[in-house]
């Protein structure tokens, strides 16, 4: 059967054009869209490693403020403040000898947490992101850290209400949590196991992540045009 029917081809080339045009708007579109993700992933990853590297800096910021608290040594000038300080105080004289004779190092150190308000506030301000980004433990772990400067303030007023000593064993719960000083065998030293152990929750939960968001971000570079 013979076929008539001649091809237009003409119309097929424009029609060939448009879907050819079609195409390429198409190609246009899906890669706007791939680099938008990719835009949006690099940004996203930027993101972490900022947060990443404030949770850790805080982290070890408060750690040393808190051993600067603890540190048994204690400067005259430290304590001639705390004493001054205390005689503004109503009815300071009137208390028994040995709770004024403990009241100056108490303060003293009562001073030293008041110091280290700037510390506390950084871990303050990576609270909200921190169960976001890196997940419960690290947001638990940075509130353990931020109660341990609040744990101390009571250790050191109990230390100011404990002249008369009826507790010894109170008593020296109270000496291990005013010092960092290295317990004997046996003898659990908590405000310095809870803060070993929070920085090591967060440390090993930041640092890889840091390792691999900086790779990500080299290689998002290097491939961007």
């Amino acid at each position: 059967m013979h076929c008539s029917n001649s091809i237009d081809w003409a119309a097929t080339g424009s029609m060939l054009q448009g879907i050819g045009t079609l195409a390429g708007v198409a190609a246009v579109i899906i890669g706007a869209h791939i680099g938008a993700n990719a835009w949006r992933q690099q940004k996203l990853a930027e993101r972490r490693l900022e947060m990443a590297e404030r949770i850790l800096t805080a982290t070890h910021k408060g750690r040393a403020a808190l051993s600067y608290i603890r540190t048994p040594m204690m400067f005259g000038g430290e304590i001639d403040k705390a004493l001054e300080e205390l005689k503004k105080f109503e009815g300071y004289s009137d208390w028994p000898r040995e709770r004024r004779e403990r009241m100056p190092l108490a303060q003293a150190y009562l001073n030293r947490v008041v110091n280290c308000r700037p510390q506390v506030e950084a871990l303050d301000d990576c609270l909200p992101l921190a169960r976001a980004m890196f997940g419960e433990s690290v947001e638990n772990s940075l509130e353990i850290i931020r109660q341990q400067f609040w744990a101390l303030r009571t250790w050191y007023e109990a230390y100011a209400n404990d002249w008369n000593g009826t507790d010894p064993a109170f008593t020296i719960r109270i000496r291990r949590a005013m010092y960092e000083i290295e317990p004997r065998d046996g003898e659990p030293n908590e405000i310095s196991e809870a803060i070993t152990n929070a920085v090591t929750v967060i440390e090993s939960a930041l640092e890889p992540a840091l390792r691999l968001e900086q790779v990500g971000l080299a290689k998002a570079s290097s491939s961007a045009p």
